[in-house]
Protein backbone atom coordinates (compact mmCIF):
# COMPACT_ATOMS: atom_id res chain seq x y z
CA UNK A 1 0.00 0.00 0.00
CA UNK A 2 1.08 3.60 -0.12
CA UNK A 3 1.48 6.02 2.25
CA UNK A 4 -1.04 7.29 3.95
CA UNK A 5 -2.62 11.14 4.54
CA UNK A 6 -0.84 13.35 7.05
CA UNK A 7 -2.62 15.82 8.90
CA UNK A 8 0.20 18.03 7.80
CA UNK A 9 -0.05 19.08 4.13
CA UNK A 10 3.41 20.17 3.60
CA UNK A 11 6.71 18.78 4.45
CA UNK A 12 10.55 19.09 4.19
CA UNK A 13 11.24 18.60 0.54
CA UNK A 14 8.03 21.27 -0.13
CA UNK A 15 9.52 23.78 2.54
CA UNK A 16 12.63 23.92 0.76
CA UNK A 17 10.79 24.93 -2.66
CA UNK A 18 7.98 27.26 -1.63
CA UNK A 19 8.43 31.07 -0.07
CA UNK A 20 7.81 30.39 3.52
CA UNK A 21 4.79 32.89 3.66
CA UNK A 22 3.16 30.97 0.38
CA UNK A 23 3.88 27.53 2.59
CA UNK A 24 1.51 29.56 5.28
CA UNK A 25 -1.05 30.21 2.53
CA UNK A 26 -1.37 26.75 1.64
CA UNK A 27 -1.49 25.73 5.16
CA UNK A 28 -4.40 27.80 5.77
CA UNK A 29 -6.11 26.50 2.40
CA UNK A 30 -5.98 22.96 3.73
CA UNK A 31 -7.45 23.52 6.74
CA UNK A 32 -10.24 25.39 5.59
CA UNK A 33 -11.09 22.79 3.00
CA UNK A 34 -10.33 19.82 5.50
CA UNK A 35 -13.22 22.41 7.24
CA UNK A 36 -15.77 22.57 4.43
CA UNK A 37 -14.96 18.77 3.24
CA UNK A 38 -14.04 17.01 6.49
CA UNK A 39 -14.45 18.35 9.48
CA UNK A 40 -14.55 16.12 11.83
CA UNK A 41 -10.61 15.17 10.98
CA UNK A 42 -9.58 18.36 11.76
CA UNK A 43 -12.41 20.11 14.60
CA UNK A 44 -11.18 18.85 18.41
CA UNK A 45 -13.81 16.99 20.51
CA UNK A 46 -16.81 19.21 21.35
CA UNK A 47 -15.86 21.85 19.38
CA UNK A 48 -17.96 23.58 16.59
CA UNK A 49 -16.07 25.22 12.93
CA UNK A 50 -17.61 28.74 14.43
CA UNK A 51 -14.80 27.76 17.54
CA UNK A 52 -12.00 27.65 15.03
CA UNK A 53 -13.19 30.69 12.25
CA UNK A 54 -13.95 32.94 15.61
CA UNK A 55 -10.61 32.80 17.43
CA UNK A 56 -8.23 33.55 13.96
CA UNK A 57 -10.39 35.44 12.00
CA UNK A 58 -12.12 33.33 8.85
CA UNK A 59 -10.56 29.67 9.53
CA UNK A 60 -6.84 30.44 10.34
CA UNK A 61 -5.71 29.09 13.54
CA UNK A 62 -2.99 30.49 15.52
CA UNK A 63 -1.04 26.45 14.56
CA UNK A 64 -1.99 25.93 11.27
CA UNK A 65 -1.60 21.99 9.86
CA UNK A 66 1.75 21.61 8.64
CA UNK A 67 3.24 24.08 10.66
CA UNK A 68 5.70 23.10 13.79
CA UNK A 69 6.59 25.76 16.21
CA UNK A 70 10.19 26.41 14.66
CA UNK A 71 8.28 27.38 11.54
CA UNK A 72 5.65 29.91 13.48
CA UNK A 73 8.65 31.62 15.15
CA UNK A 74 10.63 31.82 11.60
CA UNK A 75 7.71 33.84 9.77
CA UNK A 76 7.37 35.63 12.77
CA UNK A 77 10.84 37.17 13.01
CA UNK A 78 10.96 37.25 8.94
CA UNK A 79 7.83 39.85 9.52
CA UNK A 80 9.26 41.46 12.28
CA UNK A 81 12.36 42.53 10.48
CA UNK A 82 10.53 43.70 7.37
CA UNK A 83 8.28 46.02 9.34
CA UNK A 84 10.63 47.13 11.41
CA UNK A 85 12.63 48.22 8.29
CA UNK A 86 9.84 50.12 6.71
CA UNK A 87 8.74 51.62 9.69
CA UNK A 88 12.36 53.24 10.22
CA UNK A 89 13.02 53.98 6.15
CA UNK A 90 9.53 55.92 6.66
CA UNK A 91 10.68 57.64 9.28
CA UNK A 92 14.10 58.66 7.90
CA UNK A 93 11.89 60.24 5.17
CA UNK A 94 9.47 62.03 7.54
CA UNK A 95 12.14 63.74 9.00
CA UNK A 96 13.97 64.92 5.66
CA UNK A 97 12.80 68.92 6.14
CA UNK A 98 12.83 69.00 2.02
CA UNK A 99 8.90 68.24 1.20
CA UNK A 100 9.42 66.43 -1.96
CA UNK A 101 10.93 63.51 -0.07
CA UNK A 102 8.21 63.85 2.68
CA UNK A 103 5.39 63.88 -0.09
CA UNK A 104 6.12 60.34 -1.43
CA UNK A 105 6.39 58.96 1.86
CA UNK A 106 3.14 60.24 3.04
CA UNK A 107 1.40 59.17 -0.07
CA UNK A 108 2.88 55.39 0.48
CA UNK A 109 1.21 55.74 3.94
CA UNK A 110 -2.10 56.97 3.24
CA UNK A 111 -2.36 54.21 0.63
CA UNK A 112 -1.54 51.82 3.32
CA UNK A 113 -4.15 53.13 5.33
CA UNK A 114 -6.96 53.38 3.04
CA UNK A 115 -6.34 49.96 2.17
CA UNK A 116 -6.29 49.15 5.69
CA UNK A 117 -9.63 51.17 6.40
CA UNK A 118 -11.89 49.91 3.05
CA UNK A 119 -13.36 47.15 4.42
CA UNK A 120 -14.91 49.62 8.02
CA UNK A 121 -15.76 52.12 5.67
CA UNK A 122 -18.03 52.67 2.73
CA UNK A 123 -16.92 53.83 -0.28
CA UNK A 124 -18.33 57.00 -0.44
CA UNK A 125 -17.55 57.88 3.39
CA UNK A 126 -15.17 61.45 3.32
CA UNK A 127 -12.33 59.41 5.32
CA UNK A 128 -11.94 57.03 2.20
CA UNK A 129 -12.87 60.11 -0.67
CA UNK A 130 -9.97 61.71 0.93
CA UNK A 131 -7.30 59.29 1.08
CA UNK A 132 -8.10 58.36 -2.61
CA UNK A 133 -7.73 62.05 -3.76
CA UNK A 134 -4.59 63.85 -4.81
CA UNK A 135 -2.71 66.05 -1.99
CA UNK A 136 -3.65 69.47 -1.69
CA UNK A 137 -1.18 71.90 -1.74
CA UNK A 138 0.58 72.46 1.51
CA UNK A 139 4.01 74.22 2.79
CA UNK A 140 3.97 71.81 5.80
CA UNK A 141 3.29 68.11 4.79
CA UNK A 142 3.79 67.29 8.35
CA UNK A 143 1.24 69.30 10.28
CA UNK A 144 -1.21 68.89 7.70
CA UNK A 145 -0.85 65.06 8.13
CA UNK A 146 -1.17 65.23 11.71
CA UNK A 147 -4.64 67.39 11.34
CA UNK A 148 -5.83 64.66 9.10
CA UNK A 149 -4.75 61.63 10.77
CA UNK A 150 -6.88 62.77 13.72
CA UNK A 151 -9.99 63.05 11.28
CA UNK A 152 -9.10 59.39 10.62
CA UNK A 153 -8.92 58.75 14.58
CA UNK A 154 -12.25 60.56 15.17
CA UNK A 155 -13.78 58.12 12.06
CA UNK A 156 -12.33 54.97 13.81
CA UNK A 157 -14.09 56.16 17.38
CA UNK A 158 -17.52 56.28 15.75
CA UNK A 159 -17.18 52.27 14.50
CA UNK A 160 -15.42 50.72 17.06
CA UNK A 161 -16.40 48.89 20.28
CA UNK A 162 -16.62 50.52 23.08
CA UNK A 163 -13.86 48.01 24.56
CA UNK A 164 -11.47 50.36 22.25
CA UNK A 165 -12.62 53.65 23.29
CA UNK A 166 -9.41 53.85 25.21
CA UNK A 167 -6.83 53.14 22.37
CA UNK A 168 -8.41 55.54 20.33
CA UNK A 169 -8.46 58.15 23.16
CA UNK A 170 -4.82 57.53 23.89
CA UNK A 171 -4.01 58.38 20.05
CA UNK A 172 -6.35 61.57 20.10
CA UNK A 173 -4.17 62.58 23.07
CA UNK A 174 -0.65 62.04 21.19
CA UNK A 175 -2.44 64.11 17.98
CA UNK A 176 -3.21 67.00 20.46
CA UNK A 177 0.29 67.18 21.93
CA UNK A 178 1.54 70.71 20.71
CA UNK A 179 5.00 69.39 21.63
CA UNK A 180 5.32 65.99 20.99
CA UNK A 181 8.72 65.08 22.74
CA UNK A 182 10.97 61.94 22.21
CA UNK A 183 13.91 60.68 23.45
CA UNK A 184 16.56 60.90 20.73
CA UNK A 185 17.48 57.04 19.24
CA UNK A 186 21.42 55.55 20.02
CA UNK A 187 22.76 54.80 16.94
CA UNK A 188 24.49 51.70 16.34
CA UNK A 189 27.73 52.15 14.27
CA UNK A 190 27.69 48.27 13.81
CA UNK A 191 24.62 48.83 11.44
CA UNK A 192 25.19 51.97 9.92
CA UNK A 193 24.08 51.87 6.33
CA UNK A 194 27.22 52.59 4.41
CA UNK A 195 25.75 52.81 1.11
CA UNK A 196 24.23 56.14 2.18
CA UNK A 197 26.28 59.64 2.55
CA UNK A 198 26.81 60.62 6.05
CA UNK A 199 25.45 63.94 4.89
CA UNK A 200 22.26 62.62 3.61
CA UNK A 201 21.79 61.31 7.95
CA UNK A 202 18.87 62.97 9.48
CA UNK A 203 17.96 62.65 13.53
CA UNK A 204 15.00 61.70 13.62
CA UNK A 205 12.29 64.38 14.09
CA UNK A 206 9.85 64.57 16.95
CA UNK A 207 6.80 65.13 14.35
CA UNK A 208 7.72 62.14 12.82
CA UNK A 209 8.51 59.85 15.47
CA UNK A 210 4.81 61.25 16.32
CA UNK A 211 3.80 61.11 12.60
CA UNK A 212 4.72 57.19 12.51
CA UNK A 213 3.58 56.11 15.53
CA UNK A 214 0.17 57.14 15.34
CA UNK A 215 0.31 55.41 11.57
CA UNK A 216 1.33 52.17 13.29
CA UNK A 217 -0.87 52.35 16.04
CA UNK A 218 -4.14 53.08 13.67
CA UNK A 219 -3.27 50.01 11.40
CA UNK A 220 -3.06 48.15 14.45
CA UNK A 221 -6.85 49.45 15.96
CA UNK A 222 -7.78 48.31 12.31
CA UNK A 223 -6.63 44.72 12.40
CA UNK A 224 -8.75 44.64 15.86
CA UNK A 225 -12.00 46.17 14.73
CA UNK A 226 -12.44 43.59 11.87
CA UNK A 227 -11.39 40.85 14.40
CA UNK A 228 -14.22 42.42 16.64
CA UNK A 229 -16.32 42.57 13.24
CA UNK A 230 -15.74 38.94 12.18
CA UNK A 231 -16.52 37.93 15.57
CA UNK A 232 -19.94 40.07 15.92
CA UNK A 233 -20.78 38.50 12.53
CA UNK A 234 -20.06 34.49 12.58
CA UNK A 235 -21.57 34.85 16.21
CA UNK A 236 -24.95 35.99 14.80
CA UNK A 237 -24.71 33.30 11.79
CA UNK A 238 -26.67 30.04 12.16
CA UNK A 239 -25.05 26.57 11.19
CA UNK A 240 -26.26 26.84 7.93
CA UNK A 241 -24.77 30.51 6.96
CA UNK A 242 -21.51 29.68 9.04
CA UNK A 243 -20.90 26.45 6.97
CA UNK A 244 -21.53 28.18 3.48
CA UNK A 245 -19.03 30.26 4.66
CA UNK A 246 -16.15 28.44 5.34
CA UNK A 247 -17.64 26.67 1.76
CA UNK A 248 -17.00 29.70 -0.01
CA UNK A 249 -13.94 30.92 1.64
CA UNK A 250 -11.97 27.09 1.45
CA UNK A 251 -13.06 27.97 -2.32
CA UNK A 252 -11.47 30.92 -2.64
CA UNK A 253 -8.42 30.08 -0.86
CA UNK A 254 -7.98 26.85 -2.62
CA UNK A 255 -8.13 28.55 -6.19
CA UNK A 256 -5.97 31.44 -5.20
CA UNK A 257 -2.98 29.27 -3.61
CA UNK A 258 -3.07 26.80 -6.88
CA UNK A 259 -2.60 29.74 -9.15
CA UNK A 260 -0.04 31.60 -6.94
CA UNK A 261 1.71 28.35 -6.91
CA UNK A 262 1.61 27.54 -10.52
CA UNK A 263 1.69 31.49 -11.55
CA UNK A 264 4.74 31.87 -9.97
CA UNK A 265 7.01 30.65 -12.47
CA UNK A 266 5.18 32.03 -15.89
CA UNK A 267 2.42 34.84 -15.89
CA UNK A 268 -1.20 33.11 -16.54
CA UNK A 269 -1.51 30.53 -14.02
CA UNK A 270 -4.57 29.88 -15.08
CA UNK A 271 -4.34 29.01 -18.49
CA UNK A 272 -1.18 26.71 -17.08
CA UNK A 273 -3.40 24.25 -15.09
CA UNK A 274 -5.74 23.79 -17.98
CA UNK A 275 -2.75 22.66 -19.97
CA UNK A 276 -1.49 20.36 -17.35
CA UNK A 277 -5.89 19.26 -17.18
CA UNK A 278 -6.06 18.96 -20.83
CA UNK A 279 -2.82 16.91 -20.98
CA UNK A 280 -4.00 14.74 -17.87
CA UNK A 281 -7.15 13.87 -19.88
CA UNK A 282 -5.57 12.90 -23.16
CA UNK A 283 -2.46 10.55 -21.47
CA UNK A 284 -5.50 8.87 -19.35
CA UNK A 285 -6.57 5.03 -20.48
CA UNK A 286 -10.09 4.69 -21.69
CA UNK A 287 -12.71 3.49 -19.40
CA UNK A 288 -12.95 0.95 -17.56
CA UNK A 289 -16.72 0.03 -17.83
CA UNK A 290 -20.09 1.73 -20.38
CA UNK A 291 -23.29 3.00 -18.72
CA UNK A 292 -26.32 2.48 -20.94
CA UNK A 293 -26.19 6.41 -22.23
CA UNK A 294 -22.74 6.64 -22.85
CA UNK A 295 -20.16 9.13 -20.30
CA UNK A 296 -20.65 12.90 -21.44
CA UNK A 297 -17.68 14.31 -22.51
CA UNK A 298 -17.05 16.55 -19.59
CA UNK A 299 -17.27 13.63 -17.00
CA UNK A 300 -14.86 11.69 -18.62
CA UNK A 301 -12.21 13.33 -15.82
CA UNK A 302 -14.47 11.02 -13.46
CA UNK A 303 -13.23 7.77 -15.72
CA UNK A 304 -9.78 9.08 -15.72
CA UNK A 305 -9.69 9.98 -11.51
CA UNK A 306 -11.06 6.28 -11.21
CA UNK A 307 -7.90 4.58 -13.53
CA UNK A 308 -5.34 6.44 -11.08
CA UNK A 309 -6.78 5.17 -8.20
CA UNK A 310 -7.06 2.11 -9.06
CA UNK A 311 -3.71 1.84 -10.01
CA UNK A 312 -0.58 0.10 -8.66
CA UNK A 313 1.63 3.29 -8.37
CA UNK A 314 0.78 5.90 -5.53
CA UNK A 315 -1.25 8.61 -6.70
CA UNK A 316 0.39 12.29 -6.09
CA UNK A 317 0.27 15.81 -6.88
CA UNK A 318 3.29 17.31 -6.62
CA UNK A 319 4.13 20.98 -6.72
CA UNK A 320 6.01 22.42 -9.89
CA UNK A 321 9.56 22.14 -8.68
CA UNK A 322 8.47 18.44 -6.95
CA UNK A 323 7.31 17.85 -10.50
CA UNK A 324 10.17 18.20 -12.11
CA UNK A 325 12.44 16.29 -9.25
CA UNK A 326 10.05 13.43 -9.91
CA UNK A 327 10.61 13.61 -13.43
CA UNK A 328 14.07 13.54 -13.00
CA UNK A 329 14.12 10.66 -10.69
CA UNK A 330 12.11 8.31 -12.87
CA UNK A 331 13.88 8.78 -15.89
CA UNK A 332 17.24 8.31 -13.76
CA UNK A 333 15.67 4.85 -12.90
CA UNK A 334 14.30 4.18 -16.50
CA UNK A 335 11.17 1.81 -14.98
CA UNK A 336 9.23 2.55 -17.59
CA UNK A 337 6.01 2.76 -16.09
CA UNK A 338 4.27 5.89 -16.45
CA UNK A 339 3.76 8.22 -14.04
CA UNK A 340 0.51 8.33 -11.95
CA UNK A 341 0.36 12.64 -11.16
CA UNK A 342 -2.72 14.35 -11.06
CA UNK A 343 -3.15 17.96 -12.06
CA UNK A 344 -3.18 21.39 -9.93
CA UNK A 345 -6.75 20.83 -9.53
CA UNK A 346 -6.59 17.83 -7.26
CA UNK A 347 -3.74 19.51 -5.15
CA UNK A 348 -5.60 19.71 -1.76
CA UNK A 349 -7.84 16.75 -2.18
CA UNK A 350 -4.94 14.76 -2.76
CA UNK A 351 -4.34 13.34 0.63
CA UNK A 352 -8.01 12.16 0.62
CA UNK A 353 -7.80 10.65 -3.12
CA UNK A 354 -4.35 9.08 -1.60
CA UNK A 355 -6.46 7.68 1.13
CA UNK A 356 -9.37 6.40 -1.05
CA UNK A 357 -6.48 4.85 -2.95
CA UNK A 358 -5.12 2.74 -0.27
CA UNK A 359 -9.01 1.37 0.93
CA UNK A 360 -9.21 0.10 -2.49
CA UNK A 361 -6.40 -1.91 -2.63
CA UNK A 362 -7.29 -2.85 0.73
CA UNK A 363 -10.65 -3.83 -0.59
CA UNK A 364 -9.03 -5.59 -3.11
CA UNK A 365 -6.58 -7.75 -1.04
CA UNK A 366 -9.46 -8.52 1.28
CA UNK A 367 -11.55 -9.96 -1.51
CA UNK A 368 -8.10 -11.96 -2.61
CA UNK A 369 -7.46 -13.35 0.51
CA UNK A 370 -11.70 -14.60 0.85
CA UNK A 371 -10.63 -16.46 -2.72
CA UNK A 372 -8.05 -18.08 -0.73
CA UNK A 373 -10.44 -19.93 1.88
CA UNK A 374 -12.74 -20.87 -0.54
CA UNK A 375 -10.39 -23.76 -1.73
CA UNK A 376 -11.78 -25.23 1.84
CA UNK A 377 -15.01 -23.28 2.31
CA UNK A 378 -15.10 -21.47 5.84
CA UNK A 379 -17.07 -23.18 8.37
CA UNK A 380 -19.34 -20.39 10.60
CA UNK A 381 -18.95 -22.62 13.61
CA UNK A 382 -20.98 -21.36 16.53
CA UNK A 383 -19.24 -24.20 18.42
CA UNK A 384 -15.52 -23.81 18.62
CA UNK A 385 -15.29 -19.80 17.78
CA UNK A 386 -18.40 -18.29 17.97
CA UNK A 387 -17.66 -14.72 17.63
CA UNK A 388 -14.65 -15.36 14.83
CA UNK A 389 -15.53 -14.16 11.82
CA UNK A 390 -12.91 -14.02 8.89
CA UNK A 391 -13.38 -11.22 7.11
CA UNK A 392 -14.25 -8.82 9.85
CA UNK A 393 -10.49 -9.93 11.40
CA UNK A 394 -8.59 -9.52 7.52
CA UNK A 395 -10.50 -6.10 7.37
CA UNK A 396 -9.49 -4.66 10.97
CA UNK A 397 -5.82 -6.06 9.91
CA UNK A 398 -5.69 -3.75 6.66
CA UNK A 399 -8.20 -0.87 7.83
CA UNK A 400 -5.72 -0.25 10.69
CA UNK A 401 -2.66 0.24 8.37
CA UNK A 402 -4.56 2.91 6.86
CA UNK A 403 -5.51 4.59 9.33
CA UNK A 404 -2.21 4.63 10.84
CA UNK A 405 -1.00 7.16 8.58
CA UNK A 406 1.91 5.82 8.57
CA UNK A 407 2.83 2.51 7.01
CA UNK A 408 6.31 1.22 7.32
CA UNK A 409 7.49 -0.94 4.53
CA UNK A 410 9.97 -2.17 7.07
CA UNK A 411 7.30 -4.20 8.52
CA UNK A 412 5.86 -5.63 5.40
CA UNK A 413 6.61 -9.25 6.11
CA UNK A 414 5.15 -9.06 9.76
CA UNK A 415 1.69 -7.75 8.10
CA UNK A 416 1.78 -10.71 5.09
CA UNK A 417 2.42 -13.07 8.00
CA UNK A 418 -0.81 -11.55 10.33
CA UNK A 419 -2.94 -11.83 6.99
CA UNK A 420 -1.68 -15.41 6.33
CA UNK A 421 -2.28 -16.57 10.10
CA UNK A 422 -5.82 -15.16 9.57
CA UNK A 423 -5.70 -17.52 6.36
CA UNK A 424 -4.46 -20.73 7.84
CA UNK A 425 -6.69 -20.10 11.10
CA UNK A 426 -10.09 -19.71 8.89
CA UNK A 427 -8.55 -23.14 7.13
CA UNK A 428 -7.70 -24.73 10.55
CA UNK A 429 -11.68 -23.87 11.54
CA UNK A 430 -12.55 -25.44 8.23
CA UNK A 431 -11.20 -28.80 7.77
CA UNK A 432 -8.56 -29.01 10.77
CA UNK A 433 -4.83 -27.93 11.46
CA UNK A 434 -3.20 -27.87 7.84
CA UNK A 435 0.58 -30.18 7.42
CA UNK A 436 3.50 -27.81 7.74
CA UNK A 437 3.77 -28.23 3.48
CA UNK A 438 0.63 -27.10 3.28
CA UNK A 439 0.96 -24.19 5.49
CA UNK A 440 3.82 -23.03 3.84
CA UNK A 441 2.06 -23.29 0.75
CA UNK A 442 -0.99 -21.06 1.39
CA UNK A 443 1.83 -18.80 3.51
CA UNK A 444 3.21 -18.80 -0.22
CA UNK A 445 -0.22 -18.27 -1.89
CA UNK A 446 -1.04 -15.46 0.40
CA UNK A 447 2.18 -13.38 -0.82
CA UNK A 448 1.51 -14.30 -4.15
CA UNK A 449 -1.88 -12.75 -4.28
CA UNK A 450 -0.98 -9.15 -2.67
CA UNK A 451 0.84 -8.55 -5.72
CA UNK A 452 -0.74 -6.16 -7.95
CA UNK A 453 0.58 -8.39 -10.79
CA UNK A 454 -0.96 -11.68 -9.51
CA UNK A 455 -4.15 -12.73 -11.88
CA UNK A 456 -6.44 -12.91 -8.91
CA UNK A 457 -6.01 -9.58 -7.71
CA UNK A 458 -6.35 -7.89 -11.64
CA UNK A 459 -9.25 -9.30 -12.26
CA UNK A 460 -10.90 -8.52 -8.42
CA UNK A 461 -9.54 -5.02 -9.36
CA UNK A 462 -10.95 -4.27 -12.59
CA UNK A 463 -14.36 -5.95 -11.47
CA UNK A 464 -13.95 -3.56 -8.22
CA UNK A 465 -13.08 -0.20 -10.90
CA UNK A 466 -16.31 -0.78 -13.08
CA UNK A 467 -18.36 -0.63 -10.34
CA UNK A 468 -17.00 2.44 -9.10
CA UNK A 469 -16.97 4.27 -11.81
CA UNK A 470 -20.35 3.28 -13.07
CA UNK A 471 -21.69 3.91 -9.30
CA UNK A 472 -19.99 7.35 -9.59
CA UNK A 473 -21.86 8.46 -13.07
CA UNK A 474 -25.15 6.84 -11.93
CA UNK A 475 -24.96 9.39 -8.48
CA UNK A 476 -24.03 12.20 -10.97
CA UNK A 477 -27.23 11.53 -13.55
CA UNK A 478 -29.40 11.36 -10.78
CA UNK A 479 -28.42 14.19 -9.28
CA UNK A 480 -28.29 16.35 -12.84
CA UNK A 481 -32.25 14.94 -12.68
CA UNK A 482 -32.84 16.03 -9.12
CA UNK A 483 -31.32 19.45 -10.52
CA UNK A 484 -33.94 20.34 -12.88
CA UNK A 485 -36.98 19.29 -10.90
CA UNK A 486 -35.66 21.53 -7.67
CA UNK A 487 -39.14 24.13 -7.21
CA UNK A 488 -39.26 26.58 -4.18
CA UNK A 489 -40.13 24.88 -0.96
CA UNK A 490 -41.87 27.97 0.07
CA UNK A 491 -43.27 31.16 -1.07
CA UNK A 492 -40.91 34.00 -0.86
CA UNK A 493 -42.80 37.27 -1.81
CA UNK A 494 -45.16 38.89 0.21
CA UNK A 495 -44.67 39.66 3.70
CA UNK A 496 -41.93 38.78 5.99
CA UNK A 497 -43.56 37.43 9.63
CA UNK A 498 -40.39 37.34 11.37
CA UNK A 499 -39.82 41.67 10.43
CA UNK A 500 -43.43 41.74 11.58
CA UNK A 501 -43.24 40.08 14.97
CA UNK A 502 -40.24 42.66 15.06
CA UNK A 503 -41.97 46.32 14.37
CA UNK A 504 -41.51 47.16 17.62
CA UNK A 505 -37.57 46.27 17.99
CA UNK A 506 -35.12 49.13 18.91
CA UNK A 507 -32.45 46.84 17.49
CA UNK A 508 -32.02 46.28 13.73
CA UNK A 509 -32.14 42.48 13.10
CA UNK A 510 -28.37 41.35 11.31
CA UNK A 511 -29.88 39.65 8.19
CA UNK A 512 -27.37 37.40 6.07
CA UNK A 513 -28.52 36.14 2.52
CA UNK A 514 -28.59 32.12 1.93
CA UNK A 515 -26.89 30.94 -0.84
CA UNK A 516 -27.02 27.97 -2.63
CA UNK A 517 -25.16 24.97 -0.26
CA UNK A 518 -22.02 22.96 -1.51
CA UNK A 519 -23.90 19.84 -2.88
CA UNK A 520 -21.95 16.71 -1.85
CA UNK A 521 -22.50 13.05 -2.42
CA UNK A 522 -21.88 12.42 1.42
CA UNK A 523 -25.33 13.32 1.92
CA UNK A 524 -27.03 11.00 -0.88
CA UNK A 525 -29.59 8.99 0.36
CA UNK A 526 -28.12 5.79 -0.77
CA UNK A 527 -24.72 5.21 -2.04
CA UNK A 528 -24.96 1.11 -1.79
CA UNK A 529 -23.18 -0.61 -5.23
CA UNK A 530 -26.15 -2.12 -6.39
CA UNK A 531 -26.15 -5.01 -7.83
CA UNK A 532 -23.53 -6.74 -5.78
CA UNK A 533 -20.02 -6.85 -7.44
CA UNK A 534 -19.16 -10.77 -7.59
CA UNK A 535 -16.25 -11.52 -5.04
CA UNK A 536 -17.35 -8.33 -2.95
CA UNK A 537 -20.50 -10.88 -1.57
CA UNK A 538 -19.43 -9.82 2.12
CA UNK A 539 -20.70 -7.34 4.20
CA UNK A 540 -18.10 -5.52 5.50
CA UNK A 541 -16.47 -5.35 1.96
CA UNK A 542 -19.72 -4.04 0.57
CA UNK A 543 -19.60 -1.61 3.75
CA UNK A 544 -16.27 -0.26 2.36
CA UNK A 545 -17.36 -0.25 -0.99
CA UNK A 546 -20.24 2.31 0.69
CA UNK A 547 -17.50 4.07 2.14
CA UNK A 548 -15.11 4.84 -1.08
CA UNK A 549 -17.81 5.75 -3.19
CA UNK A 550 -19.44 8.08 -0.63
CA UNK A 551 -15.41 9.46 -0.34
CA UNK A 552 -14.31 9.54 -3.77
CA UNK A 553 -17.76 11.26 -5.04
CA UNK A 554 -17.29 14.01 -1.73
CA UNK A 555 -14.10 14.68 -3.77
CA UNK A 556 -15.34 14.90 -7.23
CA UNK A 557 -17.93 17.17 -6.67
CA UNK A 558 -15.81 18.88 -4.68
CA UNK A 559 -13.36 19.34 -7.35
CA UNK A 560 -15.78 20.21 -9.75
CA UNK A 561 -17.46 22.71 -7.91
CA UNK A 562 -14.15 24.80 -7.21
CA UNK A 563 -12.38 23.68 -10.52
CA UNK A 564 -15.29 23.66 -13.31
CA UNK A 565 -14.08 27.00 -15.30
CA UNK A 566 -10.83 25.36 -15.66
CA UNK A 567 -11.49 22.00 -16.80
CA UNK A 568 -10.91 21.79 -20.20
CA UNK A 569 -12.21 18.43 -21.86
CA UNK A 570 -11.21 17.06 -25.21
CA UNK A 571 -13.10 17.16 -28.20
Amino acid sequence: MNSGPNSSFVNQQTLSTLPLELIHALNQAYLLHLLATDPESVLPPGKTPLSMLAHAQVGLPDEPPGRGGQDTALLGRVKEVAHKAFWTEALEALSSPIPSVQLPRLKCLYGDILEALSPLFPPNHQIVQALSLPFPPTSSPLQSARVFLKEIVVALRERCAPLRDDMVDELLRKLDDPFPVYAPKVIDANHIDATQPSSQAQPPSPLAQLLVDVMQSILSLVEIMKSDLSTFVLGNMTDAQLKQLVIEQAKLRERRVVLDIWGAQKSGGDHQIKEIWQSWLVGAPETATSTPNGIPEKKKWITALVNALCSDRPLSCDLPRQADLTREALSEEDTGQPQNQLPPQFLLSAPALLYIQNLIQAIVIAASLRSLTRLHPVLRSSDQEPHYDFMNQIWVLLKAEIDSNAIDNTNGGTKINNLADEVIRARTLSSGKPEPAEEAQLRAAVERTLRPQDPVFLLLLRRLMGAIEARLLSIITEKQGQAKRTFPVSMQTGRNPDQDRNTNTKWPRLSFPERPAFSSTKNASSTVIAPVVRGFEEPVLRNALEEVVLKLGSCVDWVEFVWEDSMMFST
